[in-house]
């Protein structure tokens, strides 16, 4: 093989002098028969081989995995070029052979890097229809198989009884749920303390309480009043609600006590599970088992199969 420069200083490689009454013959005549132009990789890739296309355009192995190495910066602008050791039969025994595993993209350039004959236009032909034919191929649907089918049939069955399964359980879900919403909605409120414990069982009394003053849901007037005996109390409207809170909590009417109207701060039916996901958002860590809307009880979420 001989290899000239270019007007474009690439090095190129012509084929060697084959008589025309040869034909194809030999180790070309060989790898013609029993062995495809373009092949699928493991990864569904096309790929052919610089072996390949060495044999395709009559040219030295050696010669075409040189042009390749010293394009290589050229080739892998279309994806890194991998080389393997294929083993080959000889007098002497096997042996093996340095390949390189070409795409679609570097057996194309790795043809315009060669001179343009008759042999190797004509491969670059079939090369082209090979790459074509396996793509067509690989995109066209295949039948499947009477155990293919019956498998996919079964799988769809199975996925059906799976929705069916979460279908169900969230309308038992829905249903409990909207059985606490009423229950919730049709009482007076529970006391902030009740609220605490409900929605905030891991969180101290006084830390709840703390957190209610601190982002300002309730009045803290506390040790805020002197009486003439010099005696400390709250004040009058201390743990009342203030303007964040009034949507939320509201002061019940507990009757007369001493002569004197008492009001306790409660959580407004309706507005419960908002206030209790506002105090989550906040940092309050909420008890488990809570949908977003009400508090489930583990004897429902065990009646759930969760």
């Amino acid at each position: 093989m001989s290899k000239t420069e270019p007007t474009n200083s690439r090095p190129v490689v012509t084929g060697p002098r084959i008589p025309e009454t040869d034909g194809v013959s030999g180790t070309w005549a060989a790898l013609e028969r029993t062995s495809p132009i373009v092949q699928t990789s493991e990864d569904g890739i096309a790929t052919t081989t610089s072996m390949r296309v060495a044999n395709g355009t009559r040219n030295e192995h050696r010669a075409v995995l040189q042009l390749i190495g010293e394009n290589l910066a050229d080739f892998e602008e279309f994806g890194g070029v991998a080389f393997e050791m294929q083993p080959f039969d000889t007098a002497g025994g096997v042996q093996h052979r340095r390949v390189a595993i070409l795409n679609e993209e570097h057996a194309t350039l790795l043809l315009t890097y060669m001179r343009n004959n008759e042999i190797v236009k004509d491969f670059k032909k079939r090369l082209v229809r090979a790459f074509s034919e396996l793509r067509r191929t690989a995109n066209e649907v295949q039948p499947l198989t009477p155990l293919e089918y019956a498998r996919r049939l079964v799988d769809a069955e199975e996925r059906v009884e799976a929705a069916t399964a979460r279908a169900d359980q969230a309308e038992k879900r829905f249903e409990i749920e909207q059985r606490h919403r009423r229950a919730i909605e049709g009482g007076d409120g529970i006391l902030l303390t009740d609220f605490g414990k409900k929605y905030f069982s891991e969180v101290r009394h006084t830390d709840f309480f703390e957190h209610l003053y601190a982002k300002r849901w309730l009045i803290d007037q506390r040790g805020s009043r002197v009486l003439d005996n010099g005696d400390i109390r709250n004040g009058h409207d201390h743990r009342k609600p203030t303007y964040k809170g009034r949507p939320f909590i509201y002061e019940h009417d507990t009757g007369l006590h001493g002569g004197k109207r008492r009001f306790q701060p409660r959580v407004r039916p309706q507005r419960e599970i908002e206030l209790r996901d506002a105090l989550a958002a906040e940092g309050l860590p909420v008890n488990t088992h809570s949908t977003g809307l009400v508090l489930i009880s583990n004897d429902e979420i065990k009646g759930l199969g969760a």
